[in-house]
Protein backbone atom coordinates (compact mmCIF):
# COMPACT_ATOMS: atom_id res chain seq x y z
CA UNK A 1 0.00 0.00 0.00
CA UNK A 2 2.73 2.19 0.87
CA UNK A 3 4.86 1.53 -2.24
CA UNK A 4 1.79 2.22 -4.62
CA UNK A 5 0.67 5.52 -2.94
CA UNK A 6 3.83 6.87 -3.62
CA UNK A 7 3.58 5.85 -7.51
CA UNK A 8 0.10 7.12 -7.37
CA UNK A 9 1.66 10.27 -5.88
CA UNK A 10 4.18 10.44 -8.38
CA UNK A 11 1.79 9.98 -11.38
CA UNK A 12 0.07 13.24 -9.95
CA UNK A 13 2.63 15.45 -9.41
CA UNK A 14 3.25 14.67 -13.24
CA UNK A 15 -0.13 15.15 -13.98
CA UNK A 16 -0.62 11.75 -15.20
CA UNK A 17 -3.80 11.24 -12.48
CA UNK A 18 -5.96 14.13 -10.63
CA UNK A 19 -3.11 16.39 -9.42
CA UNK A 20 -5.51 16.54 -5.91
CA UNK A 21 -3.75 12.95 -5.42
CA UNK A 22 -0.40 14.83 -4.66
CA UNK A 23 -1.61 16.48 -1.65
CA UNK A 24 0.03 16.18 1.24
CA UNK A 25 -0.81 15.92 4.69
CA UNK A 26 0.30 17.33 7.48
CA UNK A 27 2.89 14.33 8.39
CA UNK A 28 4.26 14.97 4.56
CA UNK A 29 2.50 12.10 3.75
CA UNK A 30 0.38 11.86 0.64
CA UNK A 31 -2.83 11.58 2.33
CA UNK A 32 -5.38 10.56 -0.98
CA UNK A 33 -3.24 8.14 -2.67
CA UNK A 34 -2.30 6.33 0.91
CA UNK A 35 -6.30 6.49 1.47
CA UNK A 36 -7.26 5.81 -2.00
CA UNK A 37 -4.81 2.44 -2.14
CA UNK A 38 -5.85 1.29 1.31
CA UNK A 39 -9.30 1.29 0.36
CA UNK A 40 -8.53 -0.58 -3.15
CA UNK A 41 -6.38 -2.95 -0.66
CA UNK A 42 -9.48 -3.37 1.42
CA UNK A 43 -11.95 -3.94 -1.45
CA UNK A 44 -9.59 -6.85 -3.02
CA UNK A 45 -9.59 -8.19 0.72
CA UNK A 46 -13.50 -8.00 1.63
CA UNK A 47 -13.95 -9.08 -1.95
CA UNK A 48 -12.32 -12.29 -1.97
CA UNK A 49 -13.16 -13.46 1.35
CA UNK A 50 -9.90 -14.61 2.02
CA UNK A 51 -6.64 -13.03 2.36
CA UNK A 52 -4.64 -15.97 0.54
CA UNK A 53 -6.74 -14.89 -2.66
CA UNK A 54 -6.16 -11.47 -1.66
CA UNK A 55 -2.32 -12.23 -2.12
CA UNK A 56 -3.09 -14.23 -4.92
CA UNK A 57 -4.84 -10.76 -6.60
CA UNK A 58 -1.93 -8.36 -5.70
CA UNK A 59 1.07 -11.37 -6.41
CA UNK A 60 -0.82 -11.38 -9.93
CA UNK A 61 -0.72 -7.75 -10.71
CA UNK A 62 2.60 -7.58 -9.65
CA UNK A 63 3.94 -9.79 -12.20
CA UNK A 64 1.50 -8.50 -14.69
CA UNK A 65 3.32 -5.26 -14.40
CA UNK A 66 6.67 -7.08 -14.33
CA UNK A 67 6.29 -8.80 -17.34
CA UNK A 68 4.80 -5.47 -19.18
CA UNK A 69 8.67 -3.76 -17.33
CA UNK A 70 10.51 -5.91 -18.52
CA UNK A 71 9.20 -5.82 -22.25
CA UNK A 72 9.59 -1.98 -22.16
CA UNK A 73 13.16 -2.82 -21.96
CA UNK A 74 12.94 -3.66 -25.91
CA UNK A 75 10.38 -1.14 -26.84
CA UNK A 76 11.53 2.09 -24.97
CA UNK A 77 15.22 2.52 -26.88
CA UNK A 78 12.56 2.67 -30.20
CA UNK A 79 9.51 4.34 -29.33
CA UNK A 80 11.16 6.57 -26.86
CA UNK A 81 14.68 7.40 -27.29
CA UNK A 82 14.90 10.44 -25.55
CA UNK A 83 14.02 9.21 -22.49
CA UNK A 84 16.24 6.33 -23.18
CA UNK A 85 19.11 8.11 -23.22
CA UNK A 86 18.45 9.77 -19.90
CA UNK A 87 18.03 6.21 -18.20
CA UNK A 88 20.80 6.07 -14.92
CA UNK A 89 21.65 2.82 -15.48
CA UNK A 90 22.51 1.18 -18.76
CA UNK A 91 24.69 -2.22 -19.32
CA UNK A 92 25.57 -4.76 -21.66
CA UNK A 93 23.67 -7.41 -21.78
CA UNK A 94 20.10 -5.61 -20.57
CA UNK A 95 18.18 -7.49 -22.96
CA UNK A 96 19.16 -10.39 -21.80
CA UNK A 97 18.01 -9.50 -18.44
CA UNK A 98 14.70 -8.64 -20.12
CA UNK A 99 14.34 -11.88 -21.28
CA UNK A 100 14.84 -13.87 -18.31
CA UNK A 101 12.82 -11.56 -16.21
CA UNK A 102 9.60 -11.84 -18.75
CA UNK A 103 9.95 -15.84 -19.42
CA UNK A 104 10.12 -16.23 -15.54
CA UNK A 105 7.65 -14.18 -15.10
CA UNK A 106 5.52 -15.73 -17.00
CA UNK A 107 6.56 -18.82 -15.39
CA UNK A 108 5.68 -18.02 -12.11
CA UNK A 109 2.18 -16.44 -13.59
CA UNK A 110 1.40 -19.68 -15.31
CA UNK A 111 1.89 -21.48 -12.00
CA UNK A 112 -0.18 -18.78 -9.68
CA UNK A 113 -3.06 -19.03 -12.69
CA UNK A 114 -3.21 -22.80 -12.21
CA UNK A 115 -4.47 -22.17 -8.72
CA UNK A 116 -6.02 -18.65 -9.04
CA UNK A 117 -7.76 -18.58 -12.38
CA UNK A 118 -10.61 -16.42 -10.92
CA UNK A 119 -8.40 -14.21 -8.93
CA UNK A 120 -6.48 -13.72 -13.03
CA UNK A 121 -10.21 -12.83 -14.39
CA UNK A 122 -10.59 -10.56 -11.83
CA UNK A 123 -7.10 -8.83 -12.34
CA UNK A 124 -7.52 -8.95 -15.88
CA UNK A 125 -10.92 -7.03 -15.73
CA UNK A 126 -9.70 -5.04 -13.25
CA UNK A 127 -6.93 -3.50 -15.51
CA UNK A 128 -9.34 -3.26 -18.59
CA UNK A 129 -11.58 -1.02 -16.59
CA UNK A 130 -8.56 0.84 -15.74
CA UNK A 131 -7.58 1.16 -18.92
CA UNK A 132 -10.68 1.93 -20.62
CA UNK A 133 -10.74 4.69 -17.79
CA UNK A 134 -7.20 6.25 -18.99
CA UNK A 135 -8.38 5.96 -22.77
CA UNK A 136 -11.11 8.19 -21.91
CA UNK A 137 -9.62 10.51 -20.09
CA UNK A 138 -6.20 10.66 -21.57
CA UNK A 139 -6.13 14.08 -23.38
CA UNK A 140 -6.84 15.77 -20.09
CA UNK A 141 -4.03 13.95 -18.21
CA UNK A 142 -1.06 13.47 -20.86
CA UNK A 143 2.03 15.59 -20.53
CA UNK A 144 2.86 16.57 -24.14
CA UNK A 145 -0.93 17.26 -25.36
CA UNK A 146 -0.80 19.46 -21.88
CA UNK A 147 2.09 21.24 -23.24
CA UNK A 148 1.60 21.45 -26.85
CA UNK A 149 -2.49 23.46 -25.67
CA UNK A 150 -0.53 25.51 -23.56
CA UNK A 151 2.02 26.44 -26.21
CA UNK A 152 -1.13 27.18 -28.00
CA UNK A 153 -2.58 29.39 -25.69
CA UNK A 154 0.79 31.14 -25.94
CA UNK A 155 0.56 31.23 -29.30
CA UNK A 156 -2.97 33.16 -29.43
CA UNK A 157 -1.63 35.43 -26.57
CA UNK A 158 1.23 36.61 -28.86
CA UNK A 159 -0.88 36.89 -31.59
CA UNK A 160 -3.19 39.27 -29.54
CA UNK A 161 -0.61 41.32 -28.11
CA UNK A 162 1.59 41.82 -31.71
CA UNK A 163 -2.26 42.67 -33.20
CA UNK A 164 -3.35 45.45 -30.59
CA UNK A 165 0.19 46.28 -30.73
CA UNK A 166 0.13 47.13 -34.58
CA UNK A 167 -3.55 48.89 -34.11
Amino acid sequence: ILATSRLTFAWAKDKEVPERLSELSRYHTPKWTLLMNGGIAIFIIAAFRNFIEAIDVTTIAILITYAIASMATFVMPHKRPDLWKKAQVKYRGTWLIAIGGFTSTLLLLGFIIQNSLNQFIAVVVWIAVGALVYQFTRDKHMMEFRMYEEFKEGMRELEKDMLEHLK
